[in-house]
């Protein structure tokens, strides 16, 4: 039977989680987030006012057969396109940005944690590479080391087994 008493029974201890890694890794990138929200509210404002162009358009120049208005109305929709194109763009490029700079912060901590560990730590882990092997970015296959060992155990959990024989030692 498994001990389920370290699990939290209501949020109060993953919202004091959730705080830290608020404070620790992502209030630094605070104006780039700010940047993109602005951006997102940029390309939700063109979108709108490219639905509210519509009506001109369907009124004066189908209906009302008004060909003066016809470039006016198109090339400011031509210019709603692009801005919010460009907004949309700029705010992907700010958030994926954001995103990858918070995952190596965390990936950084959690590795350097793992470094300054005491030894003793890792001997008393029977499977700390099953611990090791939940980082989001484990991407190696078990095909990259000899005999079917994957790369993950060999990481930090290296101190408490012998390492595996590289593939170019003879």
């Amino acid at each position: 039977m498994r001990d389920n008493s370290r699990i939290p029974q209501n949020g109060a201890r993953s919202s004091v989680l959730i705080g830290r890694l608020v404070r620790e890794f992502i209030w630094r990138h605070a104006r780039k987030i700010a940047l993109a929200f602005l951006f997102m509210a940029i390309a939700g404002g063109a979108t709108a006012l490219r639905a509210w162009l519509m009506e001109p358009v369907l009124d004066r120049i189908f209906i009302a057969r008004d060909s003066s208005l016809l470039w006016l109305l198109g090339s400011a929709a031509l210019g709603l396109a692009l801005v919010k194109g460009v907004a949309d763009y700029a705010e992907t490029v700010l958030m994926t940005r954001v995103g990858q700079r918070v995952i190596t912060d965390v990936q950084t901590a959690l590795y350097a944690r793992l470094i300054r560990a005491d030894l003793a730590y890792f001997n008393a882990q029977p499977r700390c590479s099953t611990r090791i092997g939940r980082s989001p970015s484990s991407r190696f296959s078990s095909s990259r080391w000899p005999s079917g060992q994957s790369s993950r155990s060999a990481g930090a959990c290296a101190a408490s087994r012998p390492t595996p024989r590289s593939r170019w030692a003879s």
